[in-house]
C-alpha cells in the first residue's frame, strides 16, 4: 500500500484509459501523481469498448462544435503517440430513403467535418448506391440511396493502449496502484483532500492525501461523489454497450442506424472477423456486473441482417456476446 505520511499533487482514481492519460500528463508536467484503480487498468468502459477513435461525426449530427473538436484533437494525439495501436479505418454509412437525413445534407456534414479536421488523409465523400454496393456487396439494396466514404480511427486494444499509458506515466514518475478501492475523501482545511483506500485483495486499509483529487471513475463517477459526500444532480448518463463478435461481414467498418428504434450501431473490422456493436441506455445497478442477454443479442442479429441480409447471419456465428456501461457527461440541464 501507499505511505500515508506523504501528500501527492494529483490522486487520480480510476484506471481506465482517461484517468491514465490524465495521470500521464500531470506526472510529464513534474507533478507527484498517484492513480489508484478498484480492478485491473482498463477493467471498466476501457475493456469493454468498441475501439472506435471516433472523430465526432455523432456530434456533427447534433451540431455541437465543441465535444467534435475535442474528438478530433484526441483521435489525432493517439494516431500520433502511439501509431502502432490506433490506425485509420475505412468507414461507410449508407444512407437509405427515409432516414433522418438525406445523402446531401450527409455530404454537407462531411465537408465541414473534413474542414474542421485539417487533416490529410483519405477524402470524405458521397457516393451513390451502385457504387456503395460494389464497396460492399452484402449491403441491402432496397431503398439504398448511397453512402458516405469517410476516414475514422480504430484503436487495435483499448486495454493495451491503457496499459501502456499507465507504463507511460510510471516512467514520467506516478506511482500508480490497482486493486485498491476508495472508500471515503475527507477535505482538511489547509486544503488537502485524504483519501481512504482499501485493497480489494487482502482488505489492508491506509490513507493517502492529495492536493488535487480528480474523479476519472467512468461509470462510477457518481458513485464516488456520493463517496465524497457530493449530493448534487448526477453529472453522468449511462449508456449500455453491447458487443457480438461474429464471423466476417463486411470489408469497411459500417455506420448505420437500427429500423427498430433508430439507435445507431456499428459494424467493425477486427483481426479478421467483425465486431457489431450498438448503445443503449444503462443504470447504476448495473455498472458492478453487466452481461448480454439472449433478447439483446437477438435484436442486434436482427438489425445487422436488415442492413447485410446476405451475411444470413444467426446465434451460431457469434463467437462472444459482451456488454458494458460508458459513462456520458450531462449537460448542466441534466439531458
Amino acid at each position: 500500500m501507499m505511505r500515508s505520511e506523504h501528500v501527492f499533487d494529483v490522486v487520480v482514481i480510476g484506471g481506465g484509459l482517461t484517468g491514465a492519460a490524465i495521470a500521464r500528463d500531470a506526472a510529464m508536467r513534474g507533478y507527484a501523481t498517484l492513480l489508484l484503480e478498484k480492478e485491473d487498468f482498463g477493467a471498466g468502459a476501457t475493456g469493454r469498448s468498441s475501439g472506435l477513435a471516433q472523430g465526432g461525426l455523432r456530434d456533427l449530427d447534433l451540431l455541437d462544435l465543441g465535444p467534435l473538436r475535442r474528438a478530433l484533437a484526441e483521435r489525432a494525439t493517439l494516431e500520433r503517440i502511439a501509431p502502432h495501436l490506433v490506425r485509420p479505418l475505412a468507414c461507410l454509412r449508407p444512407v437509405y430513403a427515409g432516414d433522418r437525413q438525406p445523402l446531401w445534407m450527409v455530404g454537407v456534414g462531411l465537408k465541414f467535418h473534413a474542414w474542421l479536421a485539417r487533416e490529410r488523409r483519405a477524402r470524405a465523400r458521397t457516393i451513390g448506391a451502385a457504387e456503395a454496393r460494389r464497396l460492399e456487396p452484402r449491403l441491402e439494396p432496397a431503398g439504398l440511396a448511397g453512402a458516405a466514404l469517410y476516414t475514422d480511427g480504430q484503436i487495435l486494444s483499448p486495454e493495451r493502449l491503457c496499459l501502456e499509458t499507465v507504463l507511460s506515466a510510471r516512467e514520467a514518475g506516478a506511482k500508480a496502484v490497482n486493486h485498491v478501492a476508495v472508500t471515503a475523501l475527507r477535505p482538511r482545511a489547509d486544503g488537502i483532500t485524504e483519501v481512504d483506500v482499501e485493497s480489494t485483495l487482502t482488505g489492508a486499509a491506509d490513507t493517502v492525501a492529495g492536493r488535487v483529487v480528480v474523479n476519472a471513475a467512468g461509470p462510477w463517477t457518481d458513485r464516488l461523489r456520493r463517496v465524497a459526500s457530493l449530493t448534487e444532480r448526477p453529472t453522468v448518463r449511462l449508456a449500455r454497450r453491447l458487443h457480438l463478435a461474429v464471423r466476417c461481414v463486411a470489408r469497411h467498418a459500417l455506420v448505420a442506424s437500427a429500423r427498430s428504434d433508430g439507435r445507431a450501431f456499428v459494424v467493425l473490422p477486427r483481426r479478421g472477423w467483425s465486431v457489431i456493436a450498438t448503445a443503449g441506455d444503462g443504470t447504476d445497478a448495473e455498472i458492478d456486473r453487466v452481461a448480454a442477454t439472449a433478447a439483446e443479442v437477438d435484436d442486434l442479429l436482427a438489425e445487422a441482417r436488415r442492413l447485410l441480409p446476405e451475411a444470413r447471419l444467426t446465434q451460431d456465428d457469434v463467437f462472444f456476446a459482451r456488454a458494458g456501461v460508458e459513462a456520458l457527461a450531462l449537460a448542466p440541464s441534466g439531458r
